[in-house]
């Protein structure tokens, strides 16, 4: 059946009828020349007619549903498109077409799926790649404080390194002069010890001395108490004296009454007169030593309590000075220790200045090298930069690329049953750019009044068209599909 009602056989049948007429008429007799004439005219208009027919019928009526399918694609629209119902070799051509549209409103599908994804993708790459670049801005920003601040602190460590440095000159120098210190605090010391030794003998010497002139002013004392008892003897061998004088004298009278007789007596009268004298002048001549003895005796007295009274102040003077030097001992002693623990801490802390030094090294270091590796990460940071720039200026780019991509995807129209984003019936807008347009959606078109935003991004276009109900209706349709 396929092979009887093909278009290709039709038309072959349909020649090989009209040469097989045409042939017919050469059969006619010569004389019937007007017979022939309306017979090839007749022929004529009945190819005419039937070619006609021919290409309207088998031809042409075959190709109205391409036109038809034809004008739907060039008005964008995809969306329930006729069948293409032939049975001759434009079904072939039919279901491929068919096949073609399935496939390209799959395409469309999902290449508006996707390019609005990419715009709302790149959109928010859009954002972040800001955010970043905001982001970097800051980082730059902090690493240079960073830098500048890693500089300071190399220079003040470097600083502090130097400062470590004579600070470790100078505990060692304290430690030396500590322990020299220490050394002249021993001798010192020694030699304290050895003045409380000495005035320990003097005082010692001094008590000796004081109780010899104690014994010397005893002495004395009693000396002068013995010259006072010589004189008083003296007195009494000058009382006898007189005494002896006066005998003499009675006895010289008495002899001179006796005469002749009393010759003899008279001799020894003026003998004992004589011892009587002399007597009576050695009295004076011993009163006269004992008084010169006495007052000697009374200076040598008052010389002696005299020098018991320095002598006396002279142990006060030397007890004193023992217990000055006892404290000074006792002072030194304690300052030797005072400087030897500061000798010993001046040690330690010329150690730690020196480790302090091989540390305040090492930070430097460690800072130098902090200096370096801020400077590069500044210079990544940077560098970084520069790429977020290209970056952010290529997602700008992309942004307006998928705005694009889907503002063109989305003219065709792939589905009969989604309602328009506007109700061109309901708007009042009658300027309104969408009034007048067959766009499926509002956002697609640029400056609407309702339900549009006007040269803004499809993120912010998708927003607003989630708060319209008939969008959300396309939206719960395109899903549900």
């Amino acid at each position: 059946m396929r092979f009887l009602f093909s278009l290709k056989w039709r038309l072959l049948l349909s020649f090989l009828g009209i040469f097989l007429l045409t042939g017919m008429v050469n059969f006619l007799p010569d004389e019937n020349v007007i017979l022939k004439v309306a017979v090839i005219v007749g022929l004529l208009v009945a190819y005419f007619i039937l070619g006609n027919f021919l290409i309207n019928r088998l031809v042409l009526g075959q190709i109205k549903p391409f036109i038809l399918i034809s004008k739907r694609i060039a008005q964008n629209d995809l969306s329930n498109l006729p069948a293409v119902n032939v049975n001759n070799e434009f079904q072939i051509l039919g279901e491929s077409v068919d096949q073609m549209l399935s496939n390209l409103r799959g395409i469309l599908r999902e290449n508006l799926d996707a390019s609005e994804q990419l715009a709302l993708a790149a959109n928010e790459m859009s954002g972040m790649v800001q955010e970043v670049s905001v982001a970097t801005e800051q980082i730059t920003n902090t690493m240079d404080q960073m830098s500048k601040a890693t500089q300071e602190q190399f220079e003040s460590t470097h600083l502090s390194v130097l400062a470590t440095q004579q600070m470790a000159e100078t505990a060692q120098g304290i430690a030396s002069e500590a322990q020299k210190a220490s050394t002249y605090s021993s001798q010192a010391a020694e030699r304290a010890q050895k003045g409380e030794e000495s005035i320990g003998q003097i005082h010692a010497m001094i008590l000796q001395l004081q109780e010899t002139v104690d014994n010397s002013a005893e002495v004395v004392r009693r000396l002068g108490m013995r010259s006072v008892e010589i004189g008083k003897i003296v007195d009494v061998m000058r009382g006898i004296s007189r005494q002896t004088n006066l005998l003499a004298l009675n006895a010289a009278i008495e002899a001179a009454r006796a005469g002749e007789h009393g010759r003899g007596f008279s001799v020894v009268a003026d003998e004992v007169r004589a011892l009587a004298e002399q007597s009576t002048n050695s009295a004076i001549q011993i009163v006269a030593l004992i008084n010169e003895i006495q007052t000697e005796t009374k200076a040598a007295v008052e010389a002696m309590e005299i020098g018991t009274r320095m002598v006396d102040d002279v142990t006060t003077l030397a007890i004193s000075a023992k217990d000055a030097f006892s404290d000074i001992t006792q002072s030194v002693n304690q300052t030797v220790g005072t400087i030897h623990e500061i000798a010993a801490a001046s040690e330690e802390q010329a150690a730690s200045s020196e480790e302090m030094t091989t540390s305040m090294q090492t930070v430097a270091s460690i800072a130098k090298q902090n200096v370096n590796g801020a400077k590069q990460v500044a210079a990544a940071t940077e560098e970084q930069k520069s790429n977020m720039s290209k970056l952010a200026e290529s997602s700008t780019n992309l942004v307006d690329m998928a705005e694009r991509l889907t503002a063109l995807v989305g003219r065709f129209k792939v589905k009969s049953d989604f309602q328009r984003c506007w109700r061109v019936l309901d708007c009042n807008y009658i300027n309104c750019p969408a009034y007048q347009s067959r766009e499926e959606k509002c956002w697609l078109i640029p400056d609407t009044i309702c339900g549009g935003i006007p040269n803004g991004s499809v993120k912010d276009k998708r927003s607003t068209c989630h708060q319209c109900e008939v969008f959300k209706v396309n939206t719960t349709v395109k899903k549900s599909e």
